[in-house]
């Protein structure tokens, strides 16, 4: 296994102790690199930024839950971080000036 198959695999194993149904689990952890990716392109290029915040936020939240339960608490603390320059994102999205999307709405 390689890649995408690779992870999924690894990060299920690191959670097999987590009451979350392994199934699930497995499911959610293969789309959740190409989500991140599609997420990362567009807030780097400013396209749908606050809905790819909003969406990068609910992916925050489920991966929280999902290492919380597994009580990896380093792990909580860096998801945790990760949420906080969320935040700051979303906070501050209208003063994003050299957006795709402030560029389309002039």
């Amino acid at each position: 296994m390689v890649g995408l198959g690779q992870f999924a695999h690894g990060s299920a194993d690191q959670l097999a102790k987590s009451p979350l149904p392994p199934t699930l689990v497995l499911g959610f952890l293969y789309v959740v690199p190409i989500v991140e990716a599609v997420l990362g392109i567009a807030m780097v290029f400013g396209v749908m930024t606050r809905t790819a915040l909003v969406t990068a936020s609910l992916l925050m939240i489920a991966l929280t839950i999902g290492v919380t339960s597994n009580q990896q608490w380093d792990a909580a603390g860096t998801q945790l971080l990760y949420s906080l320059v969320l935040f700051v994102l979303l906070f501050f999205v209208e003063h994003n000036e050299i957006s795709v999307d402030r560029q389309l709405r002039r």
